[in-house]
């Protein structure tokens, strides 16, 4: 069942006030990919825009349908929701075909 990026919000802020204060006391700053089924999470540096990626790749080794969602711990600045594991695979295989074309 495809979610859409606001229901996908939802759930993982809700998630996120879940954990809040843990992550906040030990990862003000860094990144947290929640997946919004389990509640399953990666934390991580923040290395810019697409910083979710890696992220969200190693917690697909955990949970290979995970939906997610982004947070930057303690700051406003950056949320992303993921929609779909097969929707990230198919652009991340498009932009592979792009770079050898």
């Amino acid at each position: 069942m495809e979610l859409s990026g606001d229901e996908v919000a939802a759930v993982g802020r809700k998630i996120y006030e879940g954990i809040r204060e843990e992550m906040e006391a030990n990862h003000w700053g860094e990144l947290v990919v929640i997946d919004i089924h389990s509640g399953d999470y990666e934390v991580g540096e923040y290395k810019g825009p697409r910083s979710d990626m890696e992220l969200t790749k190693r917690l697909w080794k955990r949970r290979p349908d995970a939906i997610t969602w982004a947070e930057l711990v303690g700051k406003e600045q950056y949320s992303f929701a993921r929609l779909s594991t097969r929707q990230t695979l198919e652009y991340l295989a498009s932009q592979k075909k792009e770079a050898h074309d």
